[in-house]
């Protein structure tokens, strides 16, 4: 099929959401509003038991731009992403294109969630410049939650997990920029659906498909407390030594902007730490990679002399066993002298 043949969803909301950050709410709720949702979901599972609302075949293309770019969904380095050679690019984008199309109904407005998507913003604009109106709404959680999470989920180190907020938040907003957008605080949506929900369509600057009237009960009996956990503060965030700094600065920023999506002072904020983030690159990946190494070498010693010890406790148990066993046959072995000694002056 020709790229003049392709047939596109009418409008794509792209939710530029980090790993764990609410956006799997964000794009089930947009779809209520009116958004189709892709034909190929990822299944629902343990870490995500009400759906992830993602496109199996979108996130596999993901998956294979970032590893030919030497990086994995974890990396929050740029890998080889800022040198990708031109003809990848196209590639990527005719092959997004194809599957955006086959993955969403024609003539529809429809919502894309990803988390990689963050990372790859660039090649989304690109791809469908001038054939496909496009919005961003970026789901904003406390940061200390989101490291919580993977470090639960994905057995990363604070370390790793906070870079990798960082990351792709920073992408995502510096990526998105000029693109209608909202910003949406994932305790908020949680809290007052109705109020948020009224921001984003303002923000974004359509109204959605569906009347936030007619989508209030459906949106109201599908977020609840139990989509929380983790649960933190902003002055958790200032005051933790992980996120004091870049991270905190970066938060209390995007906070603003769930207010005035388009406010200057924190839109500047955030570049410049991506500025200064991209400068520390090199030093920052020495560094944690130094701590990995260490930690994954402390980890084989444990695990060693964990190995050790169980063998030991094993070996003096079965010496027991062999001590008792041998005290209990002395016992038995002269039951006549034992009847002997009972009865004094038997015979």
């Amino acid at each position: 099929m020709s790229d003049a043949e392709t047939a596109l969803p009418s409008s794509l909301v792209l939710v530029l959401g980090m790993h764990r950050s609410g956006s799997s709410a964000v794009a089930r709720v947009l779809s209520l509003l009116g958004h189709s949702l892709p034909k190929t979901l990822i299944p629902a599972n343990l870490s995500n038991r009400r759906g992830h609302w993602e496109s199996q075949p979108i996130a596999r293309l993901n998956d294979a731009y970032m590893d030919a770019a030497e990086l994995v969904w974890s990396d929050w380095t740029s890998g080889l992403l800022p040198r990708m050679r031109s003809a990848a690019m196209r590639d990527f984008e005719a092959d997004l294109v194809a599957h955006v199309a086959d993955e969403f109904p024609a003539g529809q407005p429809a919502v894309l969630k990803e988390p990689r998507v963050c990372r790859l913003v660039p090649r989304y604009r690109s791809a469908f410049e001038r054939r496909l109106p496009m919005r961003a709404v970026i789901p904003i959680r406390n940061p200390l939650e989101v490291i919580a999470s993977l470090v639960q989920r994905n057995a990363l180190t604070k370390t790793n997990a906070g870079l990798l907020w960082l990351r792709y938040t920073l992408d995502a907003v510096l990526g998105s920029e000029g693109l209608p957008r909202a910003f949406v605080a994932y305790d908020k949506l949680l809290e007052k659906p109705e109020e948020t929900l009224a921001r984003v369509e303002d923000a974004l600057g359509t109204p959605f498909a569906v009347p936030l009237s007619a989508a209030a009960a459906d949106i109201e009996a599908f977020l609840n407390a139990g989509l929380r956990s983790h649960a933190r503060t902003g002055e958790d965030v200032i005051h933790c030594d992980l996120t004091r700094g870049w991270i905190s600065d970066a938060y209390a920023a995007l906070r603003v902007l769930t207010e005035a999506p388009t406010a200057a002072r924190p839109l500047d904020t955030l570049a410049r730490i991506h500025r200064e983030m991209t400068a520390a690159e090199p030093m920052l990946g020495y560094i944690v990679r130094s701590y990995d190494r260490e930690l994954d070498d402390l980890k084989r010693r444990v695990a060693s002399l964990s190995a050790s010890v169980e063998l030991k406790v094993a070996q003096v148990r079965m010496l027991r066993e062999t001590l008792e066993g041998g005290t209990a046959g002395a016992v038995s072995a002269d039951p006549a002298g034992a009847t002997a000694t009972s009865k004094p002056g038997a015979d």
